[in-house]
């Protein structure tokens, strides 16, 4: 019968008589790599260990390893035993040191529920912003005119972000959508460019450091490093790229975080893409197929979806009447959204203009009397709940969001080419379609304006800065800085392969439903 314990002192003394021999050590090592990456430490680590408590031998905490002690035993046993066991548990920590002093502050090995955990190094090599609108007016009309266009941002101050930009748009083609608003509706406000600066202000706090190439350990022990520039690598306008839907609020916000990303002036002109309207939203008007416009259809007409619209339905009669006197002309022709919503009953607004007016009316404190914040609250929870609810399906969201999806991944894939740094300003049914369509999680609180999705691709490599093992590059999603797992095939994850990510959309929702 094996004496385990024995069996790891001489190990141990083995190692420090070879810790000189670079050449043994490092093919050791190799192998040592080869296990972790193609069986996964945790499946060899847990036997082992469950067979050393099982001969009654004490287990260090700290190192996950045999307590050891004082040896200056020759390396004779079985073979196979010592290799096994010299391999799993002592070669990443030889090289330079002593085996018991490197394993006690290493954190490649830890023993927690038979698990073994290894550390990654995480570098970010690309960026790409994909922003909702700062606060606007309604979409909708209403009667008071003047109060409203007291709240849009000044000619003065929308001629001076707009310096050192430069609209790219397609002369052809005009943008007819009724979410755009007229006269002063649908238009940014004052508030909403200050919090568009203050998004900038923010990006580039978090894609800055004043230390170059310092990697920061993160709760799990990885070790990660988000920024792209530092004081030898400015932010310069040649980083940069920006996509904008053909909208002025969403125009003017994107030239707010050109301001606060760029606090001391532009270096060169920005330009400004306008020419993707119709796939930067899910709800282009009209639809991009008919396949889309009759989905959605179909989708309201679920018997789930009825009978909580039934359920719902009184609360859109009593907020239509409340609002009734404060409609202006032309209120009840106004439609948008995914939801499968029709305009047929002149009577009621939709539940997308009674969230937006509602929500505009709430932030000013100008709710009507009938009309209370927690029916402000279910209105806009009702629609963020039906939009999930249609845009979930896996072939609405791919008619409808494939081809944005498909620019993102463009750009990681082509990472050599593309600027570090892209940014995209949109709406809210822009995040919720992007949100359905990379499969995260729903957020703690529904993207409010100036909310913005950080889509991060990062170098992944051993933390040990080892070169035998080949780095790959991996997605990972925010929301306001809150991290959103993606559920792909029952597994939530919160980081995807590059290719991974690649292989998922261009397969999920792909085939049209017989």
């Amino acid at each position: 019968m094996v004496d385990w314990s024995r069996e790891l002192q001489r190990c141990i003394a083995f190692v420090k008589e070879w810790n000189s021999h670079y050449w043994l050590t490092s093919q050791l090592h190799k192998f040592y790599c080869l296990l972790v990456k193609r069986v996964g430490l945790g499946d060899i680590i847990f036997p082992v260990v469950a067979m050393m408590k099982s001969k009654s031998i004490a287990i260090d905490s700290s190192m996950g390893l045999p307590e050891a002690t004082k040896t200056t035993a020759s390396y004779t046993s079985d073979p196979p035993i010592k290799f096994f066991l010299l391999a799993i548990f002592l070669l990443p920590s030889f090289c330079t040191c002593s085996i018991q002093n490197r394993l006690k502050s290493s954190r490649w090995f830890s023993v927690r529920g038979g698990a073994a955990q290894s550390r990654h190094k995480y570098r970010v090599v690309q960026v790409q912003i994909v922003h909702r609108h700062g606060d606007r007016t309604p979409i909708t009309s209403l009667k008071d005119e003047e109060f409203w266009r007291s709240a849009l941002v000044s000619p003065l101050m929308l001629e001076r972000i707009s310096q050192g930009t430069e609209l790219i748009r397609c002369p052809e083609t005009t943008n007819i959508h009724s979410a755009k608003g007229r006269g002063p509706f649908g238009k940014l406000t004052q508030l909403g460019l200050l919090q568009m600066v203050n998004v900038g202000t923010r990006l580039r706090e978090e894609l800055w450091s004043d230390n170059e190439d310092v990697f920061e350990e993160d709760e799990k022990g990885n070790l990660y490093m988000g920024s792209l520039w530092s004081p030898s690598r400015p932010l310069t306008t040649k980083d940069l790229r920006i996509v904008s839907t053909d909208f002025p609020r969403t125009i003017q916000s994107v030239q707010g975080v050109i301001v606060g990303l760029f606090p001391d002036g532009l270096d060169d002109t920005v330009k400004i893409d306008c020419r993707h309207t119709r796939w930067m939203i899910p709800d282009p008007q009209p639809r991009r197929t008919s396949e889309q416009e009759g989905l959605e259809i179909e989708l309201a007409s679920r018997p789930h979806i009825v009978q909580r619209e039934s359920e719902m339905y009184p609360l859109a009669v009593r907020c239509t009447n409340a609002l009734r006197d404060l409609l202006g002309e032309g209120a009840f022709d106004s439609s948008f959204g995914v939801d499968g919503q029709t305009t047929d009953d002149k009577k009621v607004l939709t539940w997308a203009q009674l969230s937006e007016i509602t929500c505009c009316l709430k932030v000013r404190d100008r709710l009507p009397e009938g009309i209370s914040p927690e029916d402000q609250d279910a209105l806009s929870s009702y629609l963020a709940w039906r939009w999930f609810e249609s845009l979930r399906h896996p072939r609405l969201v791919y008619l409808a969001m494939h081809k944005f999806c498909h620019a993102i991944l463009h750009s990681m894939r082509h990472l050599e080419e593309e600027p570090p740094l892209t940014i995209y300003s949109a709406h809210d049914s822009t995040l919720v379609g992007l949100m359905c369509a990379f499969r995260l999680e729903r957020p703690t609180v529904w993207p409010e304006y100036a909310s913005y999705m950080k889509i991060e691709l990062l170098e992944k490599s051993d933390s040990d800065g080892n070169d035998l093992e080949e780095s790959e590059h991996v997605v990972r999603f925010y929301l306001n800085g809150e991290l959103l797992r993606s559920r792909w095939h029952g597994n939530l994850l919160e980081e995807v392969t590059l290719n991974q990510l690649s292989q998922f959309l261009s397969i999920e929702g792909a085939m049209k439903s017989p």
